[in-house]
């Protein structure tokens, strides 16, 4: 196979868009939603030099914003990094530092932890904060609604189903590990998963 997932999910879009695609905290989400709020999420990505071999790391619970946060990097090229939410500062500052890390997408409960490190990670080019008094944002970081409603769309590009989603290990006995997975083994193994439950 050899789908790339933002590609699948476009398509999806363009011929499903009324149909749920996201639900979880009495937020729904259409397919055309999904695809509109990432793409200007991903046209905020882009305006900052996040695109092809970049990496944006997501602190975050689960979500929409999860979601929509991560179809944005793949919309431009750039690999998601998933950030365990329990970390403690020196753990964020090695994962956001290890995963070359362009953007950085976190939940405001994170957000007291990432300011006491973040100028020791001066790679990053853009803090969206997810949650929280708006009025009350660190100056460093961006709401992430605002900058939904304030970013145009990225406009759809070519992509390939080498490039990667990236998957950090629990670091249980040492540091954690980035796993690199392209594309094409994520929908591999998702089709054989969904054929063994029969869907």
């Amino acid at each position: 196979m050899s789908f790339n997932l933002a590609t699948a999910w476009e398509t999806t879009a363009d011929h499903r868009g009324e149909a749920l695609a996201l639900h979880c905290g009495g937020v729904s989400r259409t397919w055309t939603e999904f695809e509109t709020r990432a793409a200007r999420l991903a046209g905020a990505f882009a305006r900052v030099g996040v695109g092809p071999g970049d990496n944006v790391a997501l602190a975050l619970y689960n979500g929409n914003e999860y979601l929509e946060a991560e179809f944005a990097a793949f919309k431009v090229r750039a690999a998601p990094c998933n950030v365990n939410y329990r970390y403690v500062e020196a753990e964020l500052e090695y994962l956001v530092d290890n995963s070359d890390a362009k953007a950085v997408v976190f939940d405001v409960a994170l957000a007291d932890r990432f300011a006491n490190v973040r100028d020791r990670l001066p790679d990053v080019q853009l803090w969206v904060q997810v949650g929280g008094d708006p009025a009350e944002v660190a100056p460093w970081a961006v709401v992430y609604d605002d900058l939904i409603a304030s970013s145009e769309p990225a406009a759809r590009v070519d992509r390939s189903a080498d490039d990667l989603w990236i998957l950090y290990t629990g670091g249980t006995t040492g540091h954690p590990k980035g796993v690199m997975w392209p594309h094409r083994s994520l929908v591999a193994v998702s089709a054989r998963v969904f054929a063994a439950a029969g869907a």
